[in-house]
């Protein structure tokens, strides 16, 4: 019955069952929506800790703490996405099988780019895999925050199966 790469989803430890959960549930409605829920199965990866993965290479530039005065402060350490991807998605958790992945982090993450680091909430990369900042399980009891989960995990979705942005 499932004739396309299958979605496996991990998240960060930190991040709740209920939100893992509702990144499911927004990922069938969405296949279900495009008549696709019989073609792509969504399935459960693991629990992830991106420090247990990060080599000596990447481990200077995985992650950095924003200074008082950076635009987008917030206590504790952003980690960088494109990182994420490369020690997640080649590395030990995927393996050779293929599937695309979703990794829920609980910590917010960034993106190198011209004008330096930018604090972003999502990005879908190589069209195989989104990284996603959901906060933590403390930050997820609000109708609002539940919300904006479901709404960004849709975003991300779309680029994942093609969909482009103007600003890029």
């Amino acid at each position: 019955m499932y004739t396309l790469r299958p979605i496996k989803i991990f998240w960060q430890e930190g991040v709740s069952w209920a939100q893992t959960m509702l990144a499911v549930k927004t990922i069938y409605m969405v296949l279900r929506m495009v008549h696709m829920d019989e073609k792509i199965k969504v399935e459960i990866g693991g629990v992830f800790d991106p420090i247990m993965y990060a080599d000596a290479d990447t481990k200077d530039g995985f992650w950095f703490t924003p200074q008082r005065n950076h635009p987008d402060f917030i206590s504790g350490s952003v980690y960088d996405a494109e990182v994420v991807y490369k020690n997640f998605f080649v590395k030990p958790v995927i393996g050779d099988e293929e599937y695309r992945a979703i990794f829920l982090m609980k910590d917010r993450i960034f993106l190198n780019t011209d004008n330096g680091k930018k604090i972003i909430y999502g990005v879908t990369l190589d069209s195989n895999v989104i990284v996603a900042c959901v906060y933590s399980e403390e930050l997820f009891k609000t109708a609002q925050a539940k919300l904006a989960m479901f709404w960004l995990i849709i975003h991300e979705f779309g680029h994942l199966f093609g969909l482009q942005s103007p600003h890029r």
